[in-house]
């Protein structure tokens, strides 16, 4: 991942697989693996299996994200 998409997300990706009450595969509609979801707090933004296309959608972003840790 390049340095510029590194800094628009959290320091790492949620990795996650199917499990009986969350069926990512059915619900996203995913038919090839890897499958790459990116979203934001509202919705899905891009679905793909390419990570290069990932890496280059993230770095076109205009802003960064910011998390502030819980105490």
């Amino acid at each position: 991942m390049s340095e510029i998409s590194k800094r628009k997300i959290p320091s790492r990706p949620l990795h996650t697989w199917d499990r009986g009450e969350w069926n990512y595969t059915k619900v996203f509609n995913i038919t090839e693996y890897p499958t790459f979801l990116v979203v934001d707090n509202e919705k899905l933004v891009l679905q793909t299996t390419n990570f290069q296309e990932v890496d280059t959608f993230l770095s076109n972003q205009t802003t960064e994200c910011r998390f502030h840790e819980k105490n």
